[in-house]
């Protein structure tokens, strides 16, 4: 499975670009499994030939010439460990069509993720690619590419907007202005650290003083305004305001605020978060058709060593021998035994290379029948994503239907209220009290608004925001778990799961509320009072199944961390959460968020957020 992939041109034609690839291949090859190799290294290792010196290392190359004088140098090392394997291939490829300039196309093979076995394991940036970015000048259709952020002035911004708002490159663009007071080395050295997982698949771009006054003048779109001291992706197409997007658009491209890079415990996440978003991009971008006919041309070559038939050696009859009579003379007697003796070891000759060539048949047919093992996993992996999609679609119908009923109800609602307040209106109207009737009443405080990603609700947690904006809600939750949701990179998820917690605190108010009667969370969806907001009653799940009531293992799985105030604490200070709602039905992922209502306990009155995260294991996962 796919896990890395860079692919960027570098000066110089192909004839002298391949050989200075292979010979970084060969020192990154023989550096790290020397061991394996042994005294000799690589040596033996020539175009058109398949080495395995150890059972868990291979070594293929291929250099060849096509049509047009197109010229492809192709390196692939294999490694394996127990069941699992790591494939790393660099394809570097050029001709008359390219001129002086050369294509080098990375790429990463993993195993499947414990995790989530439709993902790769993550594999960090090849250490080989990082020696191409400082041998070479590695260029993405405008984007320099390099192993540490590149400082601009303002009078690079211009061209800098234009890169952002071009199509053709094939990895992303990363952005950070220098915060006032912070030196620009200091700055510049924090950045690279954020970004290092990035390498290869983005181009930082660190912006001085000058030049983020500059930045922020041109595109205020970009993270709605200033740059100073955050980080901003740009996809490719995406471009800022003066390129035409809405302004409201510049949401779509920041990733990391100013606050969540200057928390130092949401700084690591933050960046495993920027690395897993750059990958999911980089990994799924299509290729440009000439660079895919490349690609189809090595891997047509390395099909070819991997199962070619060695050439048959012709072995004639055995010649029948003259019988050789008693009489016949001692010298002719000597020459027969010589001849047959030569015969001899030419047909132990035969004998050798036929076992060799059984040998190499056999393995012929262990790898084909690897290939077919990997094809009906692979099959059996797409029919289980479609049987996963089918299941999410139906649960999304369900959801869907619900949130029409909801949302019918809460029409009706809002039209009962308003011919409530003209009824009213008049009323007051007619017995003198007209100004009190139509005056307006001043707005209250704007409510947080909804946070745009995963990172930034944590943020928020961490900052004071959450408990200020949902005073009656408690999380104790691990934000790493949340986190982890980000790589779905699904936006619903994350609305969702605000409406979810502002309906808590709501239902926390309505507790409070000596006016409002509600006697539990069932009831208030069921019936929610005027004024207080809600979510469909069918995302709430009041009890787990039996399965997961009796075993402890599972039973331990939901059992997280509540305040000192919340009675029923193990000695450890956590508690079994069973309550939970449907974020949402995503295959094996399936958001769900845990939570403890300790609305009745006197003196707290919350609820109590234990778990966001994926779907926990039950009967059914395992």
């Amino acid at each position: 499975m796919r896990a890395y992939q860079s692919t960027f041109s570098v000066d110089g034609p192909v004839d002298e670009v391949a050989p200075a690839v292979r010979d970084v291949m060969v020192d990154w090859a023989e550096k790290k499994h020397r061991k394996k190799l042994g005294p000799d290294g690589l040596g033996a290792l020539a175009p058109g030939m398949r080495l395995q010196p150890h059972p868990g290392l291979e070594l293929l190359m291929t250099d060849t010439r096509e049509e047009l004088e197109d010229r492809v140098f192709g390196f692939v090392v294999v490694e394996r460990h127990g069941t699992n394997s790591w494939a790393s291939q660099v394809m570097v490829a050029g001709g008359p069509r390219l001129g002086d300039r050369s294509l080098i196309v990375v790429e990463t093979d993993s195993p499947p993720s414990p995790k989530d076995p439709l993902r790769p394991k993550t594999a960090s940036v090849p250490r080989f690619v990082r020696t191409m970015l400082e041998r070479f000048e590695c260029d993405d259709a405008g984007i320099r590419l390099s192993n540490s952020p590149q400082v601009l002035g303002a009078e690079d911004v211009p061209g800098l907007l234009e890169e952002l708002g071009a199509d053709d490159h094939h990895g992303l663009v990363l952005v950070a202005g220098t915060p006032e007071g912070r030196p620009l080395p200091a700055w510049t050295k924090f950045i690279g650290n954020i970004t290092k997982g990035t390498v290869g698949q983005a181009a930082t771009y660190i912006l001085d003083a000058e030049a983020t006054a500059a930045f922020n003048g041109l595109a205020t779109a970009v993270a709605g305004g200033s740059a100073g001291g955050a980080l901003f992706a740009q996809d490719a197409g995406m471009a800022p305001t003066l390129h035409g997007q809405a302004a409201d658009d510049g949401a779509r491209h920041r990733l990391l605020a100013a606050q969540t890079l200057a928390d130092d415990k949401l700084r690591k996440k933050a960046g495993q978060v920027l690395e897993r978003r750059i990958r999911a991009f980089t990994n799924d971008r299509e290729l440009e058709r000439r660079t895919r006919r490349y690609l189809w041309i090595l891997g047509q070559h390395f099909d070819e060593i991997v199962f070619r038939t060695p050439r048959q050696r012709e072995i004639g009859p055995a010649a029948a021998a003259d019988g050789a009579s008693p009489e016949t003379a001692p010298a002719e007697l000597h020459a027969r035994v010589e001849e047959l003796t030569a015969r001899l070891a030419d047909r132990n000759e035969d004998l050798d290379g036929a076992r060799k060539e059984l040998a190499e048949a056999r393995d012929k047919i262990r790898l084909l029948e690897q290939r077919d093992a990997k094809r009906e996993q692979d099959d059996d992996a797409l029919r289980e994503e479609l049987r996963l999609r089918t299941d999410e679609r139906d649960e999304l119908n369900v959801d869907y239907a619900v949130a029409l009923d909801d949302k019918d109800r809460a029409l009706g609602r809002a039209e009962k209220a308003e011919r409530e307040v003209q009824r009213l209106r008049t009323v007051l109207s007619r017995i003198g009290h007209a100004e009190e009737a139509w005056d307006t009443p001043e707005e209250d405080e704007p409510d947080l608004a909804q946070p745009s990603d995963w990172l930034e609700l944590a943020t928020w947690a961490g900052n004071g925001e959450l408990a200020r904006a949902l005073p009656r809600v408690d999380f104790t939750c691990d934000w790493d778990r949340a986190l982890d949701l980000d790589d779905q990179n699904n936006l619903t998820w994350i609305a969702t799961t605000w409406d979810i917690l502002r309906a808590l605190n709501d239902y926390g108010r309505a507790r409070a509320d000596e006016s409002v009667t509600v006697r539990n969370l069932h009831e208030y969806l069921s019936a929610p009072p005027e004024g207080f907001r809600t979510v469909p009653r069918g995302r709430y799940k009041p009890t787990e199944s039996e399965t997961v009531e009796n075993r402890q293992r599972y039973r331990k799985e939901r059992t997280f961390p509540v305040p000192e105030q919340v009675p029923g604490r193990d000695d450890n200070g956590r508690l079994y959460m069973d309550r939970h709602f449907v974020i949402a039905t995503a295959g094996i992922v399936s958001p769900r968020l845990y939570f403890h209502d300790a609305t009745d306990v006197p003196d707290y009155g919350k609820v109590v957020v234990g778990y966001i995260g994926r779907h926990l294991t039950n009967g059914q996962t395992n």
